[in-house]
């Protein structure tokens, strides 16, 4: 049997598992270990939260906001990878994050199929509570103020993440 996943040394939550390790174990299943050298997708992945969690730290939002959205963004980003593009090293993931007024919106484009998020099976009803699948989207809904999916003609799925953020968050006189 696998070991249960333990929170790291510098996890901001302790009573939860590292997230990073988390999500290499939903997009490696073989049991296999990171190695950001010889993993050019998990690299990317991991300098891309990176640039998150310092852009939020920038915007002055709060330890607990920059978590929650820190695992929504995660958890996006991995469903684009696995999901979408079907960890496809020839495709892209793209990510942007912008402010507009006091909202901070983040949205993740994959080049994979659409998919119908209503079809998702709930990951709290009790024949899937033991399902690796379905969390993601469950948990970007709970740690985000809105969540939307839109579907390119030519492929691809974006998910746009929205979360309201303190006032003057972002604005030019605070950067």
């Amino acid at each position: 049997t696998a070991e249960p996943i333990r929170a790291q040394p510098g996890t901001q939550r302790p009573d939860i598992p590292d997230i990073d390790q988390v999500v290499w174990t939903l997009l490696h299943p073989d049991g296999s270990v990171p190695d950001p050298d010889a993993t050019p997708i998990y690299r990317l992945w991991a300098d891309a939260v990176l640039v998150l969690d310092e852009s939020l730290r920038r915007l002055d939002c709060d330890d607990d906001t920059r978590y929650w959205v820190g695992i929504a963004v995660r958890e996006a980003v991995a469903n684009a990878i696995k999901h979408g593009n079907r960890q496809d090293p020839g495709k892209k993931v793209e990510i942007d994050l912008r402010v507009d007024g006091g909202e901070l919106i983040i949205s993740v484009l994959d080049e994979g199929g659409r998919f119908d998020p209503e079809r998702v099976a709930d990951p709290l009803s009790a024949e899937n509570l033991l399902k690796p699948d379905g969390r993601g989207i469950f948990y970007m809904g709970k740690f985000m103020d809105g969540v939307e999916y839109s579907f390119r003609d030519g492929g691809g799925t974006e998910v746009t993440l929205r979360k309201r953020i303190a006032a003057g968050v972002g604005s030019p006189e605070r950067n």
